[in-house]
């Protein structure tokens, strides 16, 4: 199963500054916020709901483990 880039960008925001954050995981957010800059149905929310609502969209067509979403989510 892929890995849910936007789930890991939002969790990586809460928990890290960019500063403190490795070259990967800096590239990892920027890869996974590129769509909440393009896209113009997320000008109005904030970077964590617009991660929160990809993470979701994927999921959807990729569903985790079941028990596995709802928990990292939180």
């Amino acid at each position: 199963m892929p890995e849910n880039i936007f789930r890991e960008a939002k969790q990586l925001l809460a928990t890290k500054t960019v500063l403190t954050m490795t070259e990967n995981e800096v590239q990892t957010v920027k890869a996974a916020t590129i769509p909440l800059n393009l896209l113009p149905q997320f000008n109005d929310m904030t970077t964590d709901e617009g991660l929160d609502y990809l993470a979701r969209l994927f999921d959807e067509q990729y569903p985790p483990p079941r028990g596995e979403s709802e928990k990292e989510l939180q």
